[in-house]
């Protein structure tokens, strides 16, 4: 009888994406070689890890033509992507808002297309929204509604001048509806 021992194939693995952010979106695996094995570990299935389980440890496996089988793992890094709440709706008469996305990133990308900080400042009316990366490269993005109403106008005409004791008229003109006299 002859028996031949085959030589254990050589496994190697560097996860690829990592680090990944965990959107609780499955990411596809690979970078592991040779080609042809498959990926296990807590949060693997079908080639595919699910971020929400958090860092997990992959394996790699490889099984050759004779039955050999050789394996090699690796650490998947998930990162938590930042927390960002505009609150709002915001409604007031005139004026501006200052919308805050906080600091839980390092980019700010606002929606206004000019502004790359931790706040910005409502002039108008509008919805706007902020994407924030944080330095793990993951982002998140929040809106917030700010409706800025015109204050409105009041003019003042009449008797101007009267002698002590005198009556006289004063009407106000304005696009609002109601007035509240004081002296």
């Amino acid at each position: 009888s002859i028996t031949i021992n085959c030589p254990t194939p050589t496994t190697a693995l560097t996860v690829t994406p990592n680090p990944v952010c965990n959107y609780a979106t499955p990411v596809t695996l690979g970078g592991g070689t040779p080609t042809g094995g498959t990926y296990s570990g807590t949060g693997v299935s079908a080639g595919t890890f699910d971020p929400s389980v958090g860092t997990q440890t992959i394996t790699y496996t490889v099984t050759d033509i004779y039955g050999c089988v050789s394996s090699d793992d690796d650490v998947l890094t998930v990162n938590t992507p930042p927390t960002v709440n505009l609150g709002g709706p915001y409604t007031q008469c005139g004026g501006t808002v200052t919308l805050d996305a906080g600091n839980a990133g390092s980019t700010y990308a606002w929606s206004d297309g000019t502004t790359t900080t931790q706040t910005l400042t409502a002039t108008t009316s509008n919805t706007y929204s902020v994407t924030v990366t944080d330095a793990n490269t993951c982002s998140a993005s929040a809106q917030a509604s700010v409706t800025i109403n015109t204050v409105p106008t009041v003019t003042i005409a009449g008797t101007t001048e009267l002698c002590s004791g005198a009556t006289g008229n004063l009407t106000a003109t304005s696009a609002a509806t109601n007035f509240v006299w004081s002296t």
